[in-house]
């Protein structure tokens, strides 16, 4: 049985980790989500959040994160590989209201897939 846990190695946690997503210009965006990647050479995706003040206060940001980390949680095992490791995975938002649980991930796995179909083919 496949594990759903969303542990610290499932996280992005420093500021270069951030940095090194955004830095590889890997991005995708559909509807008010924008998903920026990055190859890693683990055996496991990792995902990072960016939920600005311009979305809402704080309970409407620790809502957004909440959906969002759950949305990762159960695609987790389903997202593309690229050559033997995974993507670290940031997600920022614009502001909306807030879509169902299948809806985040629906389109969470729809922009990993289309980073992943337009990756460069060498080198991380």
């Amino acid at each position: 049985m496949v594990s759903l846990s969303f542990r610290l190695k499932h996280r992005l946690t420093h500021a270069l980790e951030f940095k090194g997503v955004y830095g590889a210009r890997l991005k995708a965006v559909r509807g008010p989500i924008v998903l920026h990647a990055r190859r890693n050479e683990l055996e496991n995706p990792r995902l990072g959040l960016a939920i600005g003040r311009r979305v809402g206060n704080a309970v409407v940001r620790g809502r957004f994160k909440r959906l969002i980390r759950e949305s990762f949680r159960h695609i987790q095992h389903d997202l593309p590989r690229w050559d033997g490791g995974c993507f670290d995975l940031v997600v920022s938002l614009h502001p909306h209201e807030p879509l169902t649980l299948p809806e985040y991930q629906k389109i969470l796995l729809d922009l990993a897939t289309a980073i992943a179909a337009r990756r460069p083919r060498s080198g991380p």
